[in-house]
């Protein structure tokens, strides 16, 4: 074998090695994360554990089963394009490209991210996940982390964009219902504070429109991770949640009216929200991660709700508009009563003495 040769071959291989070491570390995540929601606090009841670990796992296999189709089809499509067009039938076997060569030449992530936000019913769909890492799940997970009640803030987001949303979103609530609700004193806002929400709005700026270019891909995927490995402080978070909630309403409207704006006379607005989810298995797998979103906070509302926390009727009202408002505006609507109802008051004078033992 010649050098060229013998580099070449050794090069491909290192592009399989890529896909495997990204494939096993998600496995990793995904069993890590899951020993530790079971392990922390182990105030849960059988069937609460039982109702989020079938949850997570309906997740994982219903956005996973497409991202594996994703794969195939992209090698299919690479094997049929690129080179089978220059070998006959009968040799098609032999001609064959490997899968190293396939992953040489394709670049994955810009295929199916390419897809996914390729027009408004697409984003429409994949949008809301989005929202959730960088606005209501992280604003939540650090209000609960400050409260030592999510010790594993940053697993759970690597896992999100890792893996899937929806996953990572059942075993942050699996993790809560394994330690029970606190009440909090609101401490003065610092400067971390401010560095939280100059994250956020770089983090929500990202997602005003579909994210195609590096700087807003990376202001979409870095808040969330800096943000979950920060201290957390139990501060007052209702208004970033009421914005979070209003700002999440507005994006869903506005590609809701892009859409039918551009819709053929007599054409469905369902229908084709429908058929845009099963178009492209990369649609398909991050469209689903939305549905199973949805229905994770939905019953997360509603288990609060049957453990008498927050206001009850709000709570079934929120749990039926999700699939209307999306996930992302019900957790932080929801996010917000819970704040409020949680919150300790705290008169002039016992805020004037905290400040003094501080400065002590």
């Amino acid at each position: 074998m010649s050098l060229v040769a013998a580099a070449s071959a050794h090069l491909e291989s290192r592009y399989t090695l890529v896909l495997l070491t990204y494939l096993g570390t998600c496995a990793v995540l995904v069993v890590t994360n899951v020993v530790r929601a079971l392990s922390f606090g182990g105030g849960a009841d059988a069937a609460t554990r039982a109702k989020w670990l079938v949850l997570a796992a309906a997740s994982l296999g219903a956005t996973w089963y497409y991202m594996f189709a994703f794969l195939a089809r992209s090698y299919s499509d690479y094997a049929d394009g690129v080179v089978l067009k220059a070998c006959s039938p009968a040799w098609s076997a032999q001609c064959a490209p490997t899968v190293a060569a396939w992953l040489r030449d394709t670049r994955l992530f810009e295929q199916a991210w390419g897809h996914v936000v390729s027009g408004a019913t697409q984003w429409w769909w994949s949008s809301e996940v989005c929202l959730l890492a960088v606005g209501a799940w992280i604003v939540k997970g650090r209000e609960e982390s400050a409260l030592d009640r999510l010790p594993n803030l940053f697993l759970l987001m690597l896992l999100g964009q890792a893996v899937a949303v929806s996953v990572a979103l059942c075993l942050t609530f699996l993790t809560l219902a394994q330690t029970p609700s606190v009440s909090f004193r609101p401490t003065q806002p610092g400067r971390l504070f401010i560095a939280e929400m100059a994250l956020m709005a770089a983090g929500a700026y990202s997602v005003t429109e579909p994210p195609t270019t590096l700087l807003r891909l990376a202001a979409m995927h870095a808040p969330p991770l800096v943000l979950s490995f920060l201290p957390a402080r139990p501060v007052r978070r209702k208004v970033l949640y009421a914005f979070l909630f209003l700002y999440s309403l507005m994006i869903r409207y506005n590609l809701s009216l892009e859409i039918r704006a551009a819709l053929p006379a007599g054409a469905s607005f369902f229908a084709t929200l429908r058929d845009t989810l099963w178009s492209h298995p990369a649609q398909s797998s991050i469209g689903l991660d939305n549905v199973c979103s949805t229905v994770a906070v939905a019953a997360y509302v509603l288990q609060e709700r049957s453990e008498r926390k927050g206001p009850q009727s709000t709570a079934w009202i929120l749990a039926l508009l999700a699939p209307v408002l999306g996930p992302s505006a019900i957790l932080a609507a929801w996010g917000g009563l819970r704040s409020v109802d949680r919150e300790i008051f705290v008169g002039p004078e016992e805020a004037a003495a905290a400040e003094e033992k501080k400065e002590q």
